[in-house]
């Protein structure tokens, strides 16, 4: 009975590359590949057979999840009023870290259900990765700026919000189009998409570091916090492009140690440590005139736009109808 278990469940979460059509293949993975086109109970019966590749992605990013709730109702329920708008920036990061967190759970899980269902889940994961650095990126501009700028830029956050809004959505926009177009360059673009987000959300604590006219401004206590972000997420970042351990290694860490699983790892280290830099620098004090209601409509047009991009993107192709009929 237990071997006839095992075949049954080698059948379905182990097969060789060589077995499954080439847009379900994976860089240099070699082995732990689910059968295409899996019902959606046995795609969840996947998340725990681990000799299957996508275990560790899918339960990695959904611990992940559970991490993020838990950080929002401590910061909430026992640090801060949610019904203080000055808390808002910082509330839609950790909704932003939470969403960005259950939709990579949900695309790892269910790739696998067709070709152009493993379109989709992904192109909803890039999507909810551009909303989740537009979200930070105001969190990071609300609360790490020059308390005391007179650069128009600093002052009004309508400036740095158009941009983080137009970086969000082609962020998207790109993403779901390097999975049907630009192949041989599809991680460079991915990485570079997110890159530019981080760079550009990270302008106004580096100005304020620059400048440097006041106690506050001059206050470098969080520098530390910022650093360690940077640091997780670049390396996460150059997993993503050189596909290292397995480039070198094939057949060796196909179904634990792969730079995916290390990736997500990461990413979830660099975006606590994000968390509580912006947390660390809303405590240092608000510049005058916050008025984050007035970003709120930036904020729902982004969600929208990235989400329909998602939605409309084509995904079909004519190889998943002429698979099925085999």
């Amino acid at each position: 009975m237990e071997t006839s278990k095992k075949k049954t469940a080698d059948s379905k979460f182990n097969l060789r590359r060589e077995e499954i059509p080439p847009e379900f293949h994976d860089p240099f993975i070699i082995r732990g590949y689910r059968r295409p086109y899996l019902s959606f109970k046995d795609c969840l019966k996947s998340s725990v057979v681990f000799s299957c590749n996508e275990s560790f992605n899918i339960l990695s990013h959904f611990f992940s999840f559970l991490f993020f709730i838990t950080i929002f109702i401590s910061y909430f329920k026992t640090e801060l009023d949610i019904t203080d708008v000055k808390t808002w920036p910082l509330a839609l990061n950790v909704i932003g870290n939470i969403g960005f967190s259950f939709m990579s759970t949900t695309a790892h899980t269910l790739n696998s259900m067709s070709i152009e269902a493993r379109h989709k889940c992904f192109y909803l994961d890039y999507a909810a990765i551009s909303i989740y650095t537009y979200c930070s990126g105001q969190a990071t501009f609300y609360y790490s700026r020059a308390l005391f700028s007179e650069k128009e830029f600093f002052k009004n956050s309508y400036y740095f919000n158009i941009g983080a809004m137009f970086i969000s959505i082609m962020s998207t926009l790109l993403n779901c189009l390097s999975r049907r177009k630009w192949h041989s360059s599809k991680y460079v673009i991915r990485t570079m998409a997110y890159v530019t987000a981080y760079v550009w959300n990270c302008v106004p604590y580096i100005y304020r570091l620059m400048i440097c006219n006041n106690p506050l401004d001059c206050n470098k206590s969080g520098l530390y916090l910022s650093l360690l972000s940077a640091l997780t997420l670049l390396g996460a970042g150059v997993l993503n492009i050189t596909k290292f351990p397995e480039r070198f290694y094939p057949g060796k860490f196909d179904c634990c140690g792969q730079s995916h699983n290390l990736m997500h790892v990461l990413v979830t280290l660099g975006c606590f440590f994000q968390l509580e830099f912006v947390k660390h620098e809303m405590l240092r004090g608000i510049s005058q005139g916050f008025n984050y209601e007035s970003s709120l409509h930036l904020t729902i047009f982004t969600v929208f736009v990235s989400l329909l991009i998602a939605a409309v993107v084509p995904a079909n192709d004519d190889k998943d109808i002429n698979y099925k009929k085999k």
